[in-house]
């Protein structure tokens, strides 16, 4: 699919599918691809993720240069859509319209824009008021009317994590959000914490648009989450905790006992050559 906006339509196409949308994360090339031959529609790009690749915490620590890189290098190895997490957009409004802009210059069919401030335990933690929230997404919709683009908006808010002592009510601001962004121009509605069955209800009676739920490792399965009616999961920091753990298994393995052969899980050279190889064929790879 060569059409930047044909692809971008397929992303808004699954997102609204009654089939709920997995979309694991990815923090390089290498780790699209081999999610991309294990048959996901689709792959998020995980700023968490590729900032631990770069040594760098979560946060904003990350250059928007790099994680551009990082961006370009999945778009390119894959043909399934790639979304981008351009966190806050980088800075103020016009930060966010040259982030979209971009983005899609460099083949993502969306990115995710969210409301957090800063990180929990960090001085100012919490959310943006609501009204600089709908000034970057306008500013990604002016983006994207000005590149003739159907780039796709997933709007974040952290209102959930920002109110954690009172669940209820951070259920309540995540529905005032949701809307606000969705009838803003969102084409999806991300709330992001851990959430019981009940809170996931709540959120997808209430908010008026498809919306995403991150699928932790000991919270709700994607299965829990499709008979919720919930639009979209994504695991954004999965791959490179997975990774990591290998990694570390195997430089044990070599140190205490000077052989890796017993460490399970290797990808052969031969296997990840002809992956690599095969996209090296193919134009734009």
């Amino acid at each position: 699919m060569s059409d930047p906006n044909a692809k971008c339509e397929r992303f808004r196409t699954l997102i609204r599918d009654p089939e709920i949308l997995v979309m694991p994360g990815a923090h390089d090339a290498l780790t699209a691809m081999i999610l991309e031959a294990e048959g996901f529609k689709a792959v998020q790009h995980s700023s968490w993720g590729v900032a631990a690749a770069y040594g760098l915490p979560d946060g904003g620590i990350m250059s928007f240069s790099e994680s551009l890189d990082a961006v370009r290098h999945m778009v390119r190895a894959v043909d399934v859509p790639v979304n981008a997490d351009a966190e806050g957009g980088f800075g103020l409004p016009a930060n966010v319209y040259r982030t979209a802009c971009e983005l899609i210059q460099v083949g993502a069919v969306g990115m995710n824009l969210e409301d957090k401030r800063s990180r929990p335990g960090e001085a100012g933690w919490g959310i943006i008021e609501l009204d600089e929230m709908l000034e970057k997404i306008d500013a990604f919709l002016e983006a994207k009317r000005d590149c003739g683009s159907a780039f796709v908006l997933n709007a974040r808010t952290d209102a959930v994590m920002a109110y954690a002592d009172d669940p209820e009510r951070g259920v309540v601001e995540a529905v005032n959000r949701g809307n606000a962004f969705a009838e803003k121009g969102a084409d999806l509605v991300f709330v992001f914490g851990k959430l019981p069955a009940e809170s996931v209800s709540i959120l997808v009676r209430e908010i008026q648009g498809p919306i995403s739920i991150t699928c932790h490792s000991d919270g709700l399965t994607v299965q829990e989450l499709q008979d919720l009616g919930v639009g979209r999961t994504s695991l954004g920091t999965d791959s490179i905790r997975i990774a990591a753990g290998a990694v570390e298994r195997f430089a044990r393995a070599l140190k205490a006992e000077g052989t890796q052969r017993n460490v399970e899980g290797f990808l052969s050279t031969p296997e990840i050559g002809a992956m690599v190889q095969k996209r090296q064929r193919k134009p734009g790879g």
